[in-house]
């Protein structure tokens, strides 16, 4: 075996690991979203590759895994924000808009109302 090839055997072992792992914990767990991730090979890649080093190119930072549950993480952000942006849109903006209206709004009915004890209320209701 040539060294040169080390790196394309170490990322066929992680890729079937990888999916072997996947497809066991998603008999377990169905509607789950699995990623199996391996720092090592992930730092390894980050880190980069100097001309003296006596080991093999490390394997591809998307092989590791990370970069996929970065990306995951993110849009379940984004969903949050998304969903959070919508009820503002639909809800919180209407009633400010109805709360602005009532007050900007001419009175079109006026009633008092007398409690008994001496108490009056002078109620003005807007159109």
């Amino acid at each position: 075996m040539v060294v040169a090839d080390m790196p394309r055997l170490t990322e066929v072992h992680v890729k079937e690991r990888n999916k072997r792992v996947g497809d066991a914990c998603l008999a377990f767990f169905k509607p789950a979203s699995v990623f199996c991730v391996s720092s090592k090979h992930y730092r390894a890649n980050a880190a980069g590759y100097t001309l003296n080093q006596d080991d093999p190119f490390p394997i591809g930072a998307d092989i590791s895994g990370i970069p996929a549950l970065k990306r995951y993480v993110a849009n379940l952000a984004a969903s949050r924000r998304q969903q959070d942006l919508l009820h503002y849109v639909e809800t919180t903006i209407p009633n400010l808009l109805n709360s602005l209206e009532m007050v900007c709004s001419e009175p079109t009915a006026t009633s008092f109302i007398t409690i008994p004890g001496g108490l009056e209320m002078h109620l003005e209701v807007g159109a």
